[in-house]
């Protein structure tokens, strides 16, 4: 039968010592934890003596720990062994939460911010440095031995950014051709210059709309997927278990990714140059 958990005060030598008994178990807790911290509070240079605890479990060593917290005691004394190590898991697995400081105001808080946004963006740069290095890694693997290129999910992958995206990219990129046509000619009109709308749709097509439109939805739409993709599986372990099994990441899927886009965009472009000049 459990004994409920209890302590008394003992005072030798001028030494107050928190003696505990019974079972300090989260079923012999009861409101001894609450009555613990309560009798602890303000009191300084108090011990404790666990030789009379009967049982305890991680329930009973966290209130323990807990009513403790904070207050200068001389140590733990006439305790097992056992019930030494699981206080201090115990003790170790507790996270205290850190003191929250006033957040600076005025000045103080513009410049927290200029240095916060400063070190997220060196923060940002070295990751993306590192990507880069490490998708150069895999480029310079593959060219070296062209039987690591993994073909089928290339040709999946443009087709998926490239030829699924032909719609989108020649519907706005001719829209976008009908719109500088239509107001440049209406502002050519007023200098007897409308003529010369149709250089002005060729070279603004030619030379900007139609890589810059191609790019930006490229972006949004295939590259935007690709990493929710690789976001999702990243979330899954499931790249953790492509490099448990010795498959490159970087290989296996940002590769094919990168070269999918890289083949499309010379024929999205392509595409958007004759939907923009018609």
């Amino acid at each position: 039968m459990a004994v409920p958990a209890d302590f008394t005060f003992d005072e030798t030598d001028g030494q107050r010592t928190v003696v505990l008994s019974g079972d300090w178990t989260a079923r012999g807790l009861f409101d001894a934890a609450g009555r613990l911290a309560e009798a602890l509070t303000g009191s300084d240079g108090v011990s404790l003596d666990l030789s009379k605890v009967n049982r305890c479990d991680t329930a009973g060593a966290y209130a323990i720990i807990r009513a403790a917290d904070g207050r200068k005691s001389s140590g733990v004394i006439k305790a097992r062994k056992e019930t030494l190590r699981l206080l201090e898991l115990v003790g170790n697995a507790i996270q205290v939460e850190p003191e929250v400081k006033p957040r600076p105001k005025g000045f103080y808080a513009l410049l927290e911010r200029i240095g916060r946004g400063m070190f997220d963006l060196a923060k940002d740069g070295y990751g993306t440095l590192v990507f880069l290095g490490h998708l150069l890694t895999a480029i310079g693997r593959c060219a070296a031995d062209p039987r690591r290129i993994r073909w089928a999910p290339i040709i999946s992958l443009a087709e998926r950014a490239g030829l699924d995206a032909i719609p989108i990219v020649a519907t706005t990129t001719f829209f976008i051709g009908a719109v500088v046509a239509l107001l440049g000619a209406n502002m050519l009109i007023d200098f007897g210059a409308q003529v010369y709308s149709v250089e002005l749709i060729g070279v603004s097509v030619l030379r900007e709309f139609n890589i810059l439109i191609t790019a930006i939805l490229l972006a949004g739409r295939s590259a935007s997927s690709f990493a929710a993709e690789i976001g999702s599986m990243k979330m899954n372990q499931e790249i953790d278990a492509m490099q448990v099994m010795g498959v490159d990441p970087y290989e296996a899927l940002v590769l094919p990714r990168f070269a999918a886009l890289l083949l499309t965009i010379p024929l999205l472009t392509f595409i958007a140059t004759l939907a923009g000049l018609a």
